[in-house]
Parts: structure tokens; C-alpha cells; sequence
């Protein structure tokens, strides 16, 4: 598998037809979907295919995440929104393999794609929007160095209860206080 960016446990290739049915399979399991903005709803295959084809037709970078030593697609994670006036992107990512949870490979992945819109696209700031319940994620976020920057209260119902949404933000010079320039190093080469 040719890999357009690899760490040490993900690589990310760009999205594939192929994968079509495995991305809305996750997009409509209740457990992955109730951490995105998504949930409640369900994806028919004509509505994810259309999402697929505006995907490789848009300039935002839209990765398949893969687990690299079973060369298995696992999720997706990408930049959005993405405002060169300023330099700013909203990042977005989902695990869609839950057998896969709790092993890094999220945090992974943000920092793989924090650091590609920083190197890659020349962004300033990079934003990103949870649930408040999903503990998991604001650990993961913050394990990177994302910081919350704002919240909307009541802005998510899930099962009935209503949830903050919470925004974090993370800039340039702080992300590469505590992180590497992976991308930089390995891949410009590549991107070029």
C-alpha cells in the first residue's frame, strides 16, 4: 500500500471507492456515530457515495486512516473549512473500527494531521469541535495540545440528553512545542 503519510502505527492513503460501504458502515454504527456530528442519522449508499465523489472533487485533505501492521482501514481524519486568508482549518476524524479504540492510534492520527496542516498548508490555527461526554476524545485532543477555546451549551441531543459542544483550537507555534515536525521531515518531498 502506498501510504501518503506513515507514522509509526497509521498511515493515511486518500479516500477509495472501494472503501465506500466500509466508511458509511461506520458513519451508522450508533457507538461510532454518537461521537459525530452525524448521529441519528442514517446514511443511505447513494447519499455516501455522493459524499465520496464531493471528497475527490474538493482541495480539502480527506485521508482513510490505516492501521499499518495490518495495512487496515480503520477511519478518517481531515482538514475542513479551510480559510487561507487567514490560515485556518476545522480537523475532523473518526475511528470507525471500534476493536481499534484505546490503543493511541487516534492520538496518532490528530497529531499526523495537525501537523500536515501546519507543514503542508501553512495554517495558523487549526479548530475542532466534541461532544462533551466524549472523554476520550478531549484526552486525545489535549494529549496533542489542543486547548478549548469555547463552548455552545445544549448544542447536541443524544439519547434524549442534551450535550455542550466544546471548540479547541491549537496554533502553529504551540503545536511544535511538544511535537515533531513528522511531516516536514519525512514527506514535503513527497508533497511537493
Amino acid at each position: 500500500m502506498q501510504y501518503i503519510i506513515e507514522g509509526e502505527q497509521v498511515g493515511f492513503t486518500e479516500l477509495k471507492q472501494d472503501y465506500v460501504e466500509k466508511y458509511r458502515n461506520w458513519i451508522n454504527d450508533l457507538e461510532v456515530s454518537k461521537f459525530i456530528s452525524t448521529f441519528g442519522s442514517i446514511i443511505t449508499k447513494e447519499e455516501e457515495q455522493n459524499w465520496y465523489e464531493s471528497q475527490t472533487e474538493t482541495d480539502e485533505p480527506v485521508f482513510t486512516i490505516h492501521y499499518l501492521p495490518e495495512d487496515k482501514p480503520i477511519g478518517n481524519c481531515g482538514l475542513h473549512r479551510i480559510d487561507k486568508s487567514v490560515g485556518r482549518a476545522e480537523m475532523g476524524i473518526v475511528l470507525g473500527e471500534k476493536n481499534y479504540w484505546n490503543r493511541g492510534l487516534g492520538t496518532e492520527s490528530v497529531k499526523l494531521i495537525t501537523d500536515f496542516g501546519f507543514t503542508a498548508l501553512n495554517l495558523h490555527v487549526i479548530y475542532l469541535a466534541y461532544k462533551n461526554f466524549n472523554e476520550r476524545a478531549k484526552n486525545v485532543y489535549e494529549k496533542v495540545g489542543y486547548r478549548e477555546s469555547g463552548r455552545q451549551r445544549d448544542f447536541y441531543r443524544v439519547d434524549g440528553k442534551y450535550y455542550d459542544k466544546v471548540i479547541m483550537d491549537i496554533f502553529r507555534e504551540d503545536f511544535y512545542e511538544s511535537n515533531e515536525h513528522l511531516i516536514r521531515d519525512s514527506y514535503m518531498s513527497k508533497l511537493d
